[in-house]
């Protein structure tokens, strides 16, 4: 590996580079480190998101936050499969002037979207209680939504 990254620096010019920056694994450690003793001037840098991204996956598979996912990725969908609570979503978002309201999933590479959808359940739960109340027959039985409609429409 340290050869390999040596005939890149030598290639295209010791000068032109200030770091090598890679993941936390064990060859690519040395590597870098072995670089850094033949070219003093490179920095030996380990990458900050991939180290922030194994913190954020040792914090998903705590209880806790692993009961909140899919209650919260329930919440997200209902919201977005259902036609009837996707409409009075998107009107309180209107009208109760929420910006950047869209609800975001968590996706489980992708550990930025833990941050995501607690953000977007944080901020439209105003909503969630306003759809709730007005529509609280449909949370108790979604084949209530026919009902509704034939009531609503006619």
């Amino acid at each position: 590996m340290q050869q390999e990254i040596a005939t890149v620096l030598e290639t295209i010019g010791v000068d032109k580079f200030a770091a090598i920056i890679t993941d936390c694994g064990g060859n690519v450690n040395l590597a870098r480190r072995l670089i850094h003793e033949d070219y003093n001037h490179v920095l030996n840098i380990r990458c900050a998101a991939h180290a922030i991204n194994l913190i954020a996956s040792d914090f998903a598979e705590s209880s806790i936050i692993k009961d909140f996912i899919p209650i919260a990725n329930s919440i997200v969908t209902f919201f977005t499969k259902s036609h009837l609570a996707s409409i009075h979503f998107k009107d309180g978002l209107t009208q109760l002037k929420i910006k950047g309201g869209c609800l975001k999933t968590y996706v489980k590479t992708r550990w930025a979207t833990l941050w995501d959808l607690t953000h977007s359940i944080v901020c439209s739960r105003a909503i969630f209680d306003w759809v709730c109340n007005l529509l609280q027959f449909i949370l108790i039985n979604k084949k209530l939504t026919f009902i509704y409609n034939l009531i609503a429409n006619g």
